[in-house]
């Protein structure tokens, strides 16, 4: 077990969660962590790809190998993992903005927030832990 050397104490389990999965305190992503979501999640990468083409949404499709994933949700809901791509708003999402719901390989949902063609959360619910 690793020890906190200012501290002599072993890292909190939050901690090491926050090691693992690159998340401060606040369940944001911290900066260094913001990376593609086909090198974090390369199994969901491909569940969205065909569900978007499945869809008829070939546009959208193309952006999936290029998606960040920005921070997660942070609802604390245990059957959510949902998270943004690119920076959460203050307020609605405005003009441009609609939602896809896609027909995801599990029992759940998979509903992305659209803003003009861009990608800009992924609403991912009631589906095992990512890969």
């Amino acid at each position: 077990m690793t020890h906190d050397d200012s501290h002599g104490v072993p890292p909190s389990p939050r901690a090491r969660r926050e090691a693992d999965d690159g998340r401060d305190a606040t369940n944001r992503l911290r900066p260094t962590a913001q990376r593609l979501l086909r090198d974090r999640w390369p199994a969901l990468t491909g569940e969205l790809r065909t569900a978007l083409t499945a869809e008829r949404e070939p546009a959208l499709a193309r952006q999936v190998d290029e998606l960040v994933v920005v921070q997660p949700c942070g609802c604390g809901d245990g059957f959510c993992q949902s998270f943004y791509t690119a920076p959460r708003p203050n307020g609605p999402w405005g003009p441009g903005h609609r939602n896809v719901e896609l027909d995801p390989p599990w029992r759940g949902l998979l509903i992305l927030d659209v803003v003009g063609d861009r990608i800009v959360y992924v609403e991912v619910l009631n589906r095992p832990p990512l890969t």
